[in-house]
């Protein structure tokens, strides 16, 4: 379906690999470096894991801070807030880096705006 959902809107999408958590062999580690992250502020290891198995955008962001995706693509079923906050639980600003960002796009027909 994305694939499908991409070429129609005319992008390439021959060198897109599309994950899944359920079907991942990373879980674990994910688990034990995103545990690691916030086990100070009181999360449980149980609950961490269950957001890296079952909350797409963890996953996603925990991909993209182990440098095993360049970027994520999230926003269509939930809100800019809840999705970034879910982002930022994985990633935070790197060294002399001043913050983590997102951008909002809309696809329009003809167009697409920032």
């Amino acid at each position: 379906v994305v694939k499908n959902k991409l070429a129609e809107l005319g992008a390439k999408a021959d060198n897109v690999v599309i994950h899944n958590a359920r079907l991942s062999n990373q879980n674990e580690n994910y688990t034990n470096t995103l545990f690691k992250r916030v086990q100070r502020r009181g999360e449980l290891r149980r609950d961490v894991q269950r957001q890296v198995n079952n909350n797409r955008n963890v996953f996603g962001a925990m991909m993209v801070a182990n440098g095993e995706a360049s970027a994520m693509v999230t926003g269509l079923t939930r809100s800019f807030v809840d999705c970034f906050s879910d982002v930022r639980m994985a990633i935070t600003a790197s060294a002399g880096a001043a913050r983590v960002f997102g951008v909002s796009l809309v696809v329009t027909k003809g167009h697409a705006l920032f």
